[in-house]
């Protein structure tokens, strides 16, 4: 159950902040747009456990906001805001590829159209489809996270899998205490095999300047003030406390001279890893039954 409540409130509440944070970029200049979709994309690939680093530091070891903040970090609402700062940009990146295939029409129709009513009525409906995917791949991301739930002690399936196992060395017992890794991400598949996602442009470019005078004011605002907070709580706090902290300077020669092999793995790991998925795209993407692949990427990596 805290495996479900977890993915459940970490699909939530990235799609809500995501669609919000992107409705408020339309507001900006492309240019703007373009670098803050880069920072959401680095939030997505810093380490997990680096966040979590983070806010130990912050709330755990005697410092004066742990008084401030009202939420248990060690717990399933505190994973869940861990786990949503690092899966925001799905649904901020899902908002924007859904908003590039907005029309002139479909903002001339109606001139008057402008924040809360064009969110309600043309934002959200276009989105909604890739809301809908990216929530099933947070989903999916969440309920196989082993790394913050681990780290926070919260009891969820992946560690609880894992430790089995090991303790028992019995794979077919810890499969069967595993079921849902694997029976979730089969009921999520159909979600995600017919899902189409829609070509952008099919008649006019895009209307950035139309899009910019709908949405400035409150829309601008709100969201605005949502990015620039989860831009601060997902990227600039972990990168200020990790390059701040006098301790990565001085331990960063040690950890090279110690394990250079570690660190070369890592790099080779990462870029076979990319040239497979690459590979493996370019030769299934003609192919319908090439969506069954999307079962590899929701199932859990400890019951792979």
């Amino acid at each position: 159950w805290n495996s479900l409540l977890l993915a459940g409130l970490t699909a939530a509440g990235a799609v809500a902040l995501g669609f919000m944070g992107a409705a408020g970029a339309l507001a900006l200049p492309a240019r703007w747009q373009s670098r803050l979709a880069a920072a959401a994309v680095v939030v997505l690939v810093l380490p997990p456990f680096l966040n979590v680093n983070a806010w130990l530091q912050l709330l755990e070891t005697g410092s004066p906001w742990a008084r401030w903040w009202p939420l248990p970090l060690r717990s399933v609402l505190g994973t869940a805001f861990i786990l949503v700062l690092q899966a925001w940009p799905l649904g901020y990146l899902a908002c924007l590829a859904a908003w590039r295939g907005l029309e002139s029409w479909q903002l001339e129709g109606e001139t008057h159209l402008a924040g809360l009513g064009l969110a309600r009525w043309l934002l959200w409906p276009m989105a909604r489809p890739y809301l809908g995917l990216a929530a099933v791949i947070v989903v999916a991301l969440s309920l196989s996270n082993f790394s913050v739930p681990a780290i926070l002690q919260v009891k969820v399936l992946p560690p609880e899998l894992w430790v089995r196992f090991n303790t028992t060395l019995k794979p077919a017992d810890a499969l069967l205490a595993g079921w849902p890794l694997l029976a979730v991400p089969l009921l999520l598949l159909p979600l995600v095999w017919t899902r189409a996602i829609p070509w952008p442009r099919l008649e006019h470019a895009f209307p950035e300047a139309l899009l910019r005078q709908g949405t400035r004011g409150g829309l601008a605002v709100c969201g605005g003030g949502v990015r620039a907070v989860l831009l601060g709580l997902s990227l600039a706090l972990p990168l200020l406390q990790l390059t701040l902290s006098w301790r990565t300077w001085l331990e960063l020669p040690v950890v090279w001279q110690a394990v250079p092999r570690a660190i070369w793995n890592s790099g080779v790991l990462g870029a076979l890893a990319a040239l497979g998925c690459f590979l493996a795209a370019l030769a299934t993407w003609r192919f319908r039954a090439g969506a069954l692949a999307w079962i590899l990427f929701l199932v859990a990596g400890t019951l792979l």
